[in-house]
């Protein structure tokens, strides 16, 4: 399969996303400040309208230790519509191919693809058509636009402009400014130690746990409490010490910078449930939910929180939901068993002393 390159291209191996992006490709994805990932299966692309943009984007990459497209060995490739490769790159292939647009015309493409695939098939965004994204500079936009609003989106954000003197709007996704390369070397040393503690949390005392939260607080500061990264560990660490407050106020501030971000709301949730703030807490599980229909964790999470405040059958209802997308997930599972349980114990109100049962049947 080949991908269609529109704009300028952000192109990565997906193997190589799996094995430097934290939280792999599904991580990666949500990192798009736009509509334009899309992937084959071995490769994925990220498109941007200005070059600049993309050039920004891949700089952040190397951050996370991906080899620049400047690099002759690099793990990055910067692909154009209209000039192909800008640098060199040994593992891609590029063609120019006849595609039919929506409204019928016949337009060149350009698809790119991994050496020694077969590019048959042409994989594209939803809604693509052919040409339809613009390749400017930055002095086009400048000179020729007037800025309108911002969004926050993914690792970024989508700016829309409006055409001076024909008034046509375009949306332009820009990536989020790089954190400098001390704050993001420590950022991954955090991920490695704190995905450890998750694995084998009884590994790790409560003073180390509390040294992690201090370097987490640390690095909160020192990317000026603007990126999402460094406010989720921190959350994390909180959480792993019960200091729920912290923990909360960290996810909160994710879920604001990252109102996208599906995981952001989950851990909103717990922290929020074990202060006992039930009503935000399901609140958050239904934005989750409201994000990603078929994710089971969000409807497990969901599910979880509808039991806590006494609503049984909806909890039921979220929770076969869940074990529809995985059956396999042990702790929608135990969640279930524990709402099977609250569905045929009779309310309190309604119980009675075991020997006036026994008296009755």
């Amino acid at each position: 399969m080949a991908l269609a390159i529109d704009g300028i291209c952000v192109v990565i191996s997906s193997n190589t996303v799996e094995l430097r992006f934290p939280g792999g490709i599904a991580a990666y994805e949500k990192e798009c400040p736009n509509a334009t990932y899309c992937s084959d299966g071995k490769i994925c692309r990220l498109a941007f309208m200005v070059e600049s943009d993309a050039r920004a984007f891949a700089e952040r990459l190397t951050n996370y230790g991906f080899r620049s497209p400047s690099n002759e060995a690099s793990e990055v490739a910067l692909v154009a519509q209209r000039f192909g490769l800008l640098h060199p790159c040994g593992w891609l292939e590029l063609d120019l191919r006849t595609i039919v647009a929506a409204d019928g015309r016949r337009l060149g493409a350009t698809i790119a693809w991994l050496r020694g695939e077969d590019p048959a098939k042409i994989v594209a965004p939803a809604g693509w058509n052919p040409g339809e994204m613009q390749m400017m500079s930055g002095a086009d936009v400048q000179n020729s636009y007037e800025f309108v609003e911002a969004k926050e989106r993914g690792g970024g954000r989508v700016e829309t402009y409006r055409h001076l003197e024909t008034g046509q709007l375009i949306h332009i996704g820009r990536p989020a400014t790089p954190m400098a390369p001390g704050v993001q070397r420590r950022y991954l040393d955090l991920c490695n130690e704190l995905k450890t503690l998750e694995e084998r949390p009884f590994a790790v005392g409560r003073e180390q746990r509390a040294a992690i939260l201090e370097r987490t607080a640390q690095l909160v500061k020192d990317s000026g409490a603007k990126e999402p990264g460094p406010l989720l560990l921190r959350g994390i660490a909180a959480r792993f010490l019960k200091q729920w407050e912290l923990a909360a106020e960290s996810f909160r501030a994710v879920t604001t910078l990252r109102p996208d971000f599906v995981d952001g709301w989950l851990d909103l949730t717990w922290a929020l449930a074990m202060l006992g703030e039930l009503e935000e807490a399901e609140a958050c599980a239904r934005q989750a939910v409201t994000l990603d229909p078929r994710s089971g964790p969000a409807l497990g999470n969901l599910a979880s929180v509808l039991l806590q405040r006494g609503n049984v059958d909806e909890a039921f209802t979220s929770i076969n939901r869940a074990l529809e997308c995985d059956p396999t997930d042990g702790k929608n599972q135990l969640i279930l068993e524990s709402i099977r349980k609250a569905r045929f114990q009779p309310a309190p109100e309604a119980r009675q002393p075991w020997y006036r049962r026994l008296w009755d049947w």
